[in-house]
C-alpha cells in the first residue's frame, strides 16, 4: 500500500495556485473577488493564495493600489 505525503516538492503547486496564476496571465487587472467567483473559493482564501505566491515569489505587484495590477 502506497502511502500519501504531505511534503510539498520543489516546482509543485497546489490546484489552486495554479488557477490563481492562470486567471492573472489571462487578465493582470482581475480582483481579489473576481477570483474568488471564478476559482470557487471565498476572498480571504484568495487574499491567502496571492500572499503565498508573492512570498514565494511567483507573483509581483506592479504600481499603486490603485491602478497598479
Amino acid at each position: 500500500m502506497k502511502q500519501k505525503t504531505t511534503q510539498k516538492l520543489p516546482g509543485y503547486y497546489p490546484e489552486t495556485a495554479q488557477k490563481i496564476i492562470a486567471l492573472i496571465k489571462e487578465n493582470s487587472t482581475v480582483t481579489q473577488h473576481e477570483l474568488a467567483a471564478k476559482v470557487g473559493i471565498s476572498a480571504n482564501g484568495i487574499k491567502y493564495q496571492l500572499t503565498s505566491l508573492k512570498k514565494k515569489r511567483l507573483l509581483k505587484r506592479i504600481g499603486p493600489d490603485k491602478g497598479g495590477y
